[in-house]
């Protein structure tokens, strides 16, 4: 069982099929039972696989496609953060921008990425870190969350 390399060709071609593949959404976003939810994810792989020209595993795939959603969703929460030391992004400017291409419309007014809560009930998030973290929505008191989902609206709105 090797470790696959990814590379930016690879994740964009799995984000655009994830996103753009009529069967391969409709399957990942209509399975409602853990044996659907595989039955998806394995149809997704051999799509992939098929696409690249390599053999991908199914749990290589949904693990990937999780660890992008987190990447994506910590990049997307550095960035809001206002402060005078800015830290690198650790991520290259090509996948930030296969990410956000593809993950953003998918966002809610406060930033988060809304799309396939219900394909994570029964799975871990990829990093430890991402479980015991709070999410912002959470940590945050009910006024200051609502002025932040403002501004973001606002700046929403305004760009």
């Amino acid at each position: 069982n090797r470790r696959l390399k990814w590379n930016n060709a690879m994740v964009a071609e799995l984000l655009r099929l994830r996103f753009h593949d009529d069967q391969v959404k409709r399957r990942l976003e209509a399975a409602d039972t853990n044996v659907k939810k595989a039955l998806a994810w394995q149809l997704f792989a051999n799509v992939l696989s098929q696409s690249l020209g390599m053999v991908i595993q199914q749990e290589q795939v949904s693990s990937k496609y999780r660890k992008l959603k987190c990447v994506y969703r910590k990049e997307r929460r550095e960035i809001t953060q206002t402060g005078n030391n800015p830290r690198e992004r650790e991520i290259d400017e090509e996948l930030w921008t296969i990410l956000h291409d593809a993950f953003s419309p998918h966002e809610g007014i406060s930033g988060e990425v809304l799309f396939d809560s219900q394909l994570e009930e029964n799975e871990e998030d990829a990093t430890p870190a991402e479980n015991t973290e709070a999410s912002p929505a959470k940590s945050k008191q009910p006024i200051v969350q609502l002025a932040s989902a403002m501004q973001s609206g606002l700046e929403a709105i305004a760009a």
